[in-house]
């Protein structure tokens, strides 16, 4: 009896539907993008179903608008209008039987772009009132100025106006979103599911890496915002962890980091696999 009450509640589990957001999506070269096709990729078998299916069911992916738009997009939008069309490329060449991804605008440095993700029924979230069942913060930013000089100094160069944007951008906005997405994340430990917050971090946290700049202290501070979270939040059921991947050469890695081809060439002579990093892994 009790195997048999086992295997109902685990039939019952694969057969809910899953939601994920991943934040933090540019171009087909960005590590979000590569985070949401994986979950997305059919490698689970479910009781009823023919095959492989994705582990998610529906993968909602962020990019920061390039106007302001509400909700909809406009001409104007065209990081927006870039971003549709990578979807609408996606699941129109994909096969599997079920596995949807969406989009929606989010401006991490404001923390009422952040509240309207998912409040108001005009909101992306609205579209699946389930809970949500995992948060993948791909994000990360510091202000051309302070990182693309020819300098050997780039902290000392830095103001405080680019040292306080960096924090905003790369670590605080993950308190902000976790503080929102909460009470959706709680509803999924109802259905015997452990919710998670996946951030990613870097080595220039604990170490000097040339030309990393200010992304150094920023991602040091990620880190502790990740502690912090995983304290508070682990009694709830909500795992909360920093993932480091390694130099992957997004579009703006390359243009915002000088000399990356150097940071990603001592990573693959001194990595044990001795090769790149990709997205995908």
């Amino acid at each position: 009896m009790a195997y048999r009450a086992a295997l109902t509640t685990l039939s019952s589990q694969l057969n809910r539907r899953r939601t994920a957001l991943v934040v933090g999506v540019t171009n087909d070269r960005s590590i979000g993008y590569s985070v949401a096709k994986s979950l997305l990729e059919p490698l689970y078998l479910r009781p009823g179903v023919d095959g492989p299916v994705p582990l998610f069911d529906d993968v909602v992916v962020t990019y920061k608008p390039s106007s302001s738009p509400d909700g909809s997009l406009t001409e104007d939008d065209r990081q927006g209008l870039s971003v549709s069309r990578l979807i609408s490329r996606y699941n129109a060449s994909t096969h599997t039987a079920s596995g949807n991804m969406h989009f929606a605008p989010l401006d991490l440095t404001s923390e009422s772009s952040v509240n309207q993700l998912f409040s108001g029924t005009a909101s992306k979230m609205s579209h699946f009132p389930g809970p949500l069942h995992a948060v993948i913060h791909c994000a990360a930013y510091a202000p051309p100025s302070c990182m693309g000089n020819d300098t050997s100094a780039p902290l000392l160069d830095t103001s405080a106006n680019d040292f306080s944007v960096a924090h905003a951008a790369s670590s605080y906005s993950l308190i902000a979103l976790a503080r929102a997405a909460l009470p959706r994340l709680v509803e999924s430990e109802c259905d015997d599911w452990s919710p998670g917050i996946t951030t990613l971090t870097y080595l220039g946290s604990t170490r000097a890496i040339p030309a990393y700049g200010v992304m150094g202290p920023a991602k040091a501070s990620l880190e502790a915002v990740v502690r912090g979270l995983a304290a508070e939040l682990g009694r709830t059921g909500i795992r909360v962890n920093a993932v480091s991947p390694g130099p992957i050469a997004t579009v703006s890695a390359r243009g915002g980091i000088r000399n990356f081809h150097k940071m990603k060439g001592r990573v693959k002579e001194g990595g044990m696999t001795g090769r790149d990093v990709e997205g995908g892994e």
